[in-house]
């Protein structure tokens, strides 16, 4: 919310309720600016800002408290996730590559708020006297690039997963060539290049116009500038999320359609239509936790945009009931990397087995090193009838 964040900025000074005209002579910028804001309106009088916490302080540390841990046992599912995954025997399919990266992503997601989180609790966006002002906007900059293309790569691993069970149910002879593993590689190299290339799309794209009380302002460096233009990454973020959306619909609906329409298929292939069958339903039940989890923070996100966009006056009005809700949807956010750990331990027999794996690592290093230890000469002095340690032991199994 750019628009809303540059107002903002501009006025945190002003320690009054209410908004005192005479005081934009001593500020660095145009009262321009304002008026093609508040719709060529001079008359600032009307307009209040209802004891408004710039630093984020007093009940939102709650907030951000229940954010952080949340983000951190998000970070410990996922990355115990990947652990296990890791310890898949057999092939390491294209729905287990594409599982890999969607873990990796919440992985990030997580990394990205909890970095939200932490840098919030200063506010980095409006900084006090005795803070760097540069660095603080870099930061402010840098973190809400990695939060959308975090967003995005999520998004989009799903889109990949349902493209994924398309070619599985639909064309099954071309899935062992469509989706090899160097197809799905770059897949998810594209995947995650686009991600990062929307959500730096900021970055990418400083020629922008910029807002009229930026045109003859001196910027303290290349975050500053693009703090000031008109382009607004939130955008992209809102046309990639419709886009696939429409993918995923689209892509399920055929496939359900095939499902149902040539039953014959259950018959002739039933081991392999189970299990896709069965990866769909894990699929969709992700689909329908990210979306619950997802969509009123974009729905906020967009709603806050338009509006500081077209009428900074009620923004301003809403935005200390807006920075609440920002956290809690956080949470939201942080549940959903945790949902997603969980869904496939539930429902993978695959995974099931790799945790198991995992726990019976874990145990043998606690276990003392002599008691698993028999050796050569010991082994030949037992009878048959006394034998110390079974088969089952020494092999780990």
């Amino acid at each position: 919310m750019r628009t809303a964040n540059l107002g903002i900025s501009k006025m945190m000074d002003f320690s009054d309720n209410q908004f005192n005209p005479e005081d934009m002579e001593d500020l660095p910028f145009d009262i321009s600016f304002y008026e093609y804001t508040f719709g060529n309106k001079t008359d600032f009088s009307n307009i209040t800002f209802p004891n408004i916490d710039f630093r984020g302080n007093g009940s939102m540390r709650i907030d951000r408290l229940i954010a952080i841990i949340l983000c951190i046992v998000a970070i410990i599912a996922n990355a115990v996730s990947l652990f296990a995954i890791m310890q898949f025997k057999g092939t390491f399919t294209a729905n287990k590559q594409l599982v890999t990266s969607l873990l990796m992503s919440d992985l990030f997601i997580s990394l990205c708020f909890l970095t939200a989180s932490l840098t919030n609790n200063n506010n980095f966006m409006f900084p006090v006297e005795g803070e760097d002002e540069g660095k603080s906007i870099c930061i402010y900059a840098v973190v809400e690039a990695l939060m959308i293309s975090g967003q995005l790569t999520n998004l989009l691993n799903l889109a990949a997963m349902a493209l994924d069970h398309y070619i599985a149910i639909n064309i099954p002879l071309k899935h062992s060539y469509l989706m090899d593993r160097r197809h799905v590689g770059i897949l998810i190299a594209g995947v995650w290049v686009l991600g990062s290339l929307c959500g730096f799309s900021d970055f990418l794209l400083p020629f922008t116009p910029l807002y009229k009380n930026c045109r003859n302002q001196k910027f303290l460096n290349y975050c500053d500038t693009i703090k000031c233009t008109m382009f607004e990454p939130n955008f992209v973020l809102f046309a990639v999320v419709i886009l696939c959306l429409f993918e995923m619909v689209f892509l399920y609906s055929q496939v359900f359609i095939t499902i149902y329409r040539y039953p014959q298929l259950q018959t002739r292939h039933a081991p392999n239509i189970r299990r896709n069958n069965k990866g769909l339903v894990t699929t969709i039940i992700i689909l329908l936790s990210y979306i619950i989890c997802w969509l009123p923070y974009c729905l906020m996100e967009l709603t806050m945009t338009i509006v500081s966009a077209t009428n900074l006056p009620d923004m301003m009005n809403y935005y200390q009931i807006s920075q609440q809700a920002q956290y809690y949807l956080y949470n939201l956010i942080a549940l959903n990397s945790i949902f997603d750990p969980l869904i496939y331990a539930i429902r993978m027999p695959d995974m099931q087995n790799s945790y198991r794996r995992l726990l019976r690592m874990c145990k043998c290093k606690k276990r003392k090193p002599g008691m698993h230890h028999i050796s050569m000469m010991d082994r030949k002095s037992t009878t048959s009838g006394t034998v110390i340690v079974d088969n089952a032991t020494e092999t780990g199994v």
